[in-house]
């Protein structure tokens, strides 16, 4: 599985070339922006895997935000792949707002929900729990703490801020997480997992 965030694919620019020998499933939430580069978030998922594309809502249409469900062996995953741009207070307030409420609707009660991306949320202290009271940071961290999410990350990924996470509710369900060089040209480091599979 791999997740991209700041894709920065457009309607114009057709899944055959992200993946020209048909080998994953390409799940994507382009970058709706009229004037500007960047955003949008995509997965590829190997299609040796059972992956189940799940809708977001329409009331949550204004998020970069891609949702799959996998299953191994018995027991299933919900993967959310996330980017919120670093935007004035009032916007960042309001997607967050939106951004917790869509996790809180489609979060699995009945697996593991493993959250990853780019959040921007630099402020936040994980090692201590605490954050800036600005409605954005805070209300990341209280969400993360009051669902019971454990956040994996323990390294800087970009300067010295940890901006890209790995959230999930089932946390003995990943393992070996590191921290590795930035991917071709990013500024952002890559974050690699596995995920734990019982016989």
């Amino acid at each position: 599985m791999i997740f991209i965030t700041e894709s920065w694919l457009y309607d114009g620019f057709p899944s055959s070339l992200l993946d020209p020998y048909n080998r994953f499933y390409v799940i994507r939430c382009d970058c709706d922006r009229q004037f500007s580069r960047g955003g949008g978030v995509s997965c590829l998922v190997s299609r040796h895997l059972s992956c189940t594309e799940v809708a977001i809502p329409n009331t949550y249409s204004s998020l970069e935000l891609c949702c799959f469900d996998t299953t191994f062996g018995d027991y299933s995953f919900r993967f959310f792949n996330i980017y919120s741009k670093p935007d004035a207070k009032q916007e960042r307030v309001h997607y967050m707002s939106q951004l917790i409420n869509c996790l809180s609707e489609l979060s699995r009660v009945d697996g593991a929900s493993v959250i990853v991306g780019d959040l921007n949320c630099g402020g936040i202290d994980w090692f201590n729990l605490c954050s800036p009271s600005d409605g954005v940071h805070d209300t990341l961290l209280n969400v993360t703490v009051q669902k019971g999410y454990s956040q994996l990350v323990t390294q800087p990924t970009r300067d010295k801020n940890i901006l890209d996470l790995l959230l999930t509710n089932e946390p003995v369900s990943i393992c070996d997480v590191s921290v590795q060089q930035p991917f071709s040209t990013s500024d952002h480091c890559q974050i690699c997992f596995k995920v734990l599979l019982s016989n």
